[in-house]
């Protein structure tokens, strides 16, 4: 591995572990207050299930927001409820109170704001291609027919 994939590796680790850490931090301030859910004693999570953000596979939220979502729940003394649908389907049924809260690799957008409460990211992320060296694909219309 190169030193530089390393340092951002490392980086990336970092974040991430400080990103955990202040949801915690902001989630567990609200324990000690009354809480008010969809359903007694659990915590609604929307997603759509794209990895490795989330998954719910043999009746467990996993991927890096899952997860860390499944600690935040536990950690409020809420069991967390899995709710899966389409990623339209999604954002209007968090719009109306189906869900309490929704995961999944959701940007902030100017126009999400208005419509939604949303956090500022925890983290971004790309899209990236593996290809053969000889292929040398730069857009996506360098996939086109592939």
């Amino acid at each position: 591995m190169s030193s530089e994939l390393h340092r951002k590796n490392k980086r990336f680790a970092f974040a991430t572990i400080v990103s955990a850490a202040v949801i915690f931090m902001a989630v567990t301030s609200y324990a000690s207050a009354e809480m008010k859910t969809l359903e007694a004693g659990k915590l609604t999570i929307g997603i759509n299930g794209d990895m490795p953000m989330t998954q719910f596979k043999d009746g467990q939220l996993s991927g890096t927001d899952g997860e860390l979502m499944v600690f935040v729940a536990k950690q409020i003394g809420l069991e967390p409820k899995v709710v899966q649908m389409d990623w339209a389907a999604l954002i209007e049924a968090t719009k109306q109170g189906k869900t309490g809260v929704m995961l999944g690799a959701m940007g902030w957008l100017a126009a999400r704001s208005k419509i939604m409460i949303l956090t500022e990211p925890i983290y971004y992320f790309g899209t990236m291609i593996a290809q053969k060296e000889e292929n040398n694909s730069t857009t996506f219309a360098d996939l086109n027919g592939r």
